[in-house]
């Protein structure tokens, strides 16, 4: 059989390699996820109470988003829920592409053994396999992102109650996020204080099982 002929009769090693790249970026696009969400959050804030400032002399602080999605056990927490689901996401699509590629070899094997009209069924039912491997494998993989993102979003709440928490006890008109500032002072800095304090609220936070979420259909 020629390198092309194979590659035509087996599209298992492109979506394999494709699905493994997925798998690499659980936790990148988790962290974008979460910074969106988390600046979002920052900036509803700030929008809010500039707007409730009377003029001149209002205390500013800042915090720190990328500490706080790094050491915030409550997103910390989150990221090792995504983690577990996506190990078990790439045994379980391990086990399967295995199979697969053993089913391609035999099949291979038997091309100058199989009149051509049946081969040539064997074929399409076997890349109607892969494709349908490469599909359910795509969906359970955005499950566990979509899981990820409606559990930082019950997180982003609980932190936008804790940050006006933090303005009251430490007498801020304005807390923004010192990314979104062209300076900002340690002084001003209310990072640890903020962490610290959402920390001991000991929020919970239910990370849904991402079997149970319905995958928008693809147009």
């Amino acid at each position: 059989m020629t390198e092309n002929k194979k590659e035509k009769l087996c599209p298992l090693k492109k979506g394999a390699l494709w699905m493994q790249e997925k798998a690499r970026q659980v936790n990148p696009e988790f962290k974008k996820h979460k910074g969106i969400f988390i600046g979002g959050v920052c900036v509803l804030i700030l929008i809010g109470l500039w707007a409730s400032m009377s003029g001149s002399g209002s205390v500013v602080g800042v915090v720190d988003v990328m500490q706080v999605r790094e050491k915030a056990a409550v997103y910390q927490g989150i990221l090792s829920n995504q983690k577990k689901y996506e190990e078990e996401w790439r045994i379980r699509f391990n086990a399967e592409k295995d199979l697969l590629t053993q089913e391609d070899k035999a099949l291979a094997d038997k091309r100058s053994k199989t009149k051509a009209a049946v081969f040539k069924k064997e074929v399409d039912a076997f890349q109607k396999k892969v494709i349908a491997f490469q599909q359910k494998y795509q969906e359970q993989y955005t499950q566990i992102i979509m899981a990820s993102q409606m559990a930082v979003q019950q997180a982003d709440q609980m932190a936008l109650e804790t940050i006006r928490q933090l303005g009251k006890k430490k007498g801020v008109d304005v807390i923004m996020p010192m990314q979104a500032a062209l300076y900002s002072s340690d002084r001003v800095d209310l990072t640890e204080d903020f962490i610290r304090l959402f920390d001991d609220e000991k929020f919970s936070v239910q990370y849904p099982d991402p079997k149970s979420i319905q995958v928008p259909a693809q147009k």
